[in-house]
């Protein structure tokens, strides 16, 4: 039943106008900065991708706290509430039908990105880096930001407070969770190399943290 829930989900996706623009600009951006970046590429394009997987992470959250502030005000969990499905099941399917589809966008981003760099561009670039950066920074970024969306959407009375606590907290955790890596890093004597490792699991634990108490919020709230 959950994994027909997520599919309902990405057909929502495909209705909404917004969040097509979203992942259209997110899978089309990438091979575009490495064209306009030029003889720069090798410096600029693993910059410019973190930061175009950031900010979609960013709009992302911050869709799933306006829809599902909405939806509660529209009282579409109640349709959910008299079905034999746990209830938290409807904020969960949200996070992960809209996760998943920003992963997928970014996977065909960086597809494009390296046909057009080995059929056009020829440039320089490191994937090793890059790859990295995604995989141990922007993946877990992207679970936090879904994870503070789903917790404002469930907790936030209004919109417009849900929007602001939103971009507080998911920018606000961005901001801290290096640093608390790289005190963590040094408190356990770490090798500096694995710092990038800590913050994965760091903002990772933070996500699945907020999203648990995402459900529990949700979970005793009334519909």
């Amino acid at each position: 039943m959950f994994v027909l829930m997520v599919r309902d989900e990405w057909r929502h996706l495909r209705r909404n106008r917004l969040l097509k623009v979203v992942l259209a600009l997110l899978v089309c951006l990438m091979p575009v900065t490495l064209v306009a970046s030029g003889t720069l590429a090798s410096r600029l394009v693993p910059v410019a991708v973190i930061m175009l997987v950031y900010l979609s992470a960013l709009t992302m959250g911050a869709m799933i706290a306006t829809s599902l502030i909405a939806d509660v005000q529209q009282g579409i969990p109640v349709l959910y509430a008299v079905r034999p499905i746990p209830r938290t099941s409807f904020p969960l399917a949200r996070a992960a039908g809209q996760a998943s589809a920003l992963l997928a966008a970014t996977g065909l981003g960086l597809a494009g990105l390296f046909l057009v760099n080995e059929g056009v561009v020829k440039a320089p670039l490191a994937w090793g880096p890059i790859l990295r950066g995604l995989v141990l920074l922007r993946v877990p970024g992207v679970l936090l930001a879904v994870a503070c969306g789903t917790l404002i959407g469930v907790a936030s009375r209004g919109l417009a407070a849900g929007i602001a606590g939103f971009l507080v907290l998911a920018n606000l955790l961005a901001i801290l969770m290096p640093i608390l890596s790289e005190r963590l890093v040094r408190w356990t004597g770490c090798p500096a190399a694995r710092a990038d490792g800590v913050q994965a699991g760091l903002t990772a634990l933070v996500a699945v943290l907020l999203l648990a108490g995402a459900l529990r919020t949700y979970a005793r709230r009334s519909i």
